[in-house]
């Protein structure tokens, strides 16, 4: 059998006490390996079975070395000036942050280690960076350059690094280092498989289920593009018309910043707010649900815990309002004005069709990945608008024409789009799971 000899971290930030950098080892104490970054639900898709052998100390590595053995350091991180060593200073003026090349990645990994920088260069070690979560690519654009100069600094060839990033457009990365091998893994859409139980669909896939409602849509954290929506569907009268979550009450200070940031006046957010209190909007869990203490059953969100009220939502709704992470953030030049997260594998599995809040051009990549989109049955013009605020107004007119429908033509629309919501579902199954996860571990190196 194969051995995976690996040195393996997680960077999750800087130490809140000391402000210096922190650099975690994926250790089975705290990270349950190897049922974390690599657990056996994924690699069995492919059936790819191996031994890992994740030693815990950088100086564990020579052994590796000295019996010529091929080995890897795979480093995730969360936002790439960790990797950098940029120390935050004043957490309001980003680019006055201090970056200190003692405390970068690139030195501790290498200052003490010259045998590992030769075993990247003659390839006996495969160095593996992945920016895998939401808006790891955000600082990119300003701290590459002092990655590029440590790597130099410390030899490193860097046609010999392979970096992992779900933004869409990876071929854009090369304006950052030419030469470093960048790969696109959705790890979002790949792990939800692992972290949810999926309802089983199924059986409830049948032309004679008529439908109670018109949409789902769950939202957790404020946004400002969630709070419009919210407060579009209030004015329309289109609340009662699906199943909507909205946290107000439990992102408070969020609630009234976002608010402002939009130019309300304090007597409208006070007046929305209130009626949130009287109207609480929930699908699935309390507005006041500890889901860290629930880890077992939930993922990363409490409206997206998979129990008999929220099965019971999306078998019982014909289309989905996906509002993404980001959406008014797309006129920043600093982050990408799209990426596909987990949230589309929850319709994808469910067999719905659906709207979605994002940046322009995610139904296009969705259709590039493999996925079939909605149009004519949606009008899905608003993906090629660049300026959100015309996305946001032709999103909810379309919203609007959905939910104005009868029941009997919402069924017989939802219905006219069986084979393409078949075909999402087994793409994602049978052809866009083992892609992603093959062409992951493609680029390990094994004994």
């Amino acid at each position: 059998m194969k051995k995976l000899n690996i040195f393996a971290m997680d960077i999750k930030g800087l130490d809140s006490q000391e402000r210096i950098q922190i650099f975690h080892n994926l250790r089975e104490s705290h990270y349950q390996w190897p049922d974390g970054m690599f657990h056996r639900i994924i690699t069995n898709k492919i059936g790819l079975n191996f031994n890992y052998n994740n030693v815990s100390k950088l100086k564990d590595l020579k052994q590796f070395s000295d019996d010529n053995k091929p080995y890897v350091i795979f480093v995730k991180f969360y936002e790439f000036r960790q990797i950098v060593g940029r120390i935050e200073n004043n957490n309001e003026d980003y680019f006055n942050d201090k970056v200190d090349d003692e405390k970068s990645l690139i030195h501790y990994l290498f200052s003490d280690n010259q045998f590992i920088v030769d075993d990247i260069n003659s390839d006996k070690c495969k160095f593996i960076i992945a920016g895998l979560t939401e808006l790891s690519n955000q600082d990119y654009e300003y701290n590459f350059q002092f990655f590029n100069k440590q790597l130099k600094k410390y030899g490193i060839d860097d046609k010999k690094i392979t970096f992992f990033d779900f933004i869409n457009n990876i071929g854009h990365m090369k304006k950052y280092n030419k030469n470093i091998n960048f790969k696109y893994f959705n790890w979002l859409m790949v792990s939800w498989d692992y972290y949810l139980n999926f309802p089983k669909t199924h059986k409830w896939f049948i032309k004679s289920f008529q439908k109670e409602k018109r949409f789902i849509s769950l939202n957790h954290t404020i946004k400002p593009h969630r709070f419009l929506l919210i407060d579009f569907l209030r004015k329309n009268n289109l609340l009662e018309r699906g199943y909507v979550s909205f946290f107000h009450n439990k992102f408070k200070e969020k609630f009234f910043s976002v608010a402002k940031d939009l130019d309300w006046t304090l007597k409208q957010t006070n007046e929305f707010y209130e009626w949130l209190n009287l109207n609480p909007l929930k699908v699935d869990v309390d507005l006041n649900f500890d889901y860290q203490k629930k880890l077992e059953t939930s993922s990363s969100a409490p409206n997206e815990i998979f129990n008999t009220q929220t099965d019971l939502a999306y078998k019982n709704s014909y289309f989905n309002i996906l509002t993404e992470t980001c959406f008014f953030e797309s006129l920043s030049q600093s982050i990408d004005k799209f990426y596909l997260n987990e949230r589309n594998v929850l319709p994808i599995n469910t067999f719905q069709p659906f709207i979605v809040m994002n940046g322009q051009g995610h139904m296009k990549e969705f259709n590039k990945l493999g996925f079939k989109s909605f149009h004519p049955y949606i009008d899905e013009s608003y993906d090629k608008e660049d300026d959100p605020h015309k996305r946001f107004k032709m999103i909810t007119k379309e919203i609007k024409r959905l939910c104005d429908m009868s029941d009997v033509d919402i069924h017989d629309w939802y219905w006219s789009m069986e084979e393409i919501l078949i075909h999402n579902y087994n793409h994602f199954h049978n052809d866009f799971l083992p892609k992603q996860i093959q062409g992951f571990y493609n680029e390990f190196i094994f004994e």
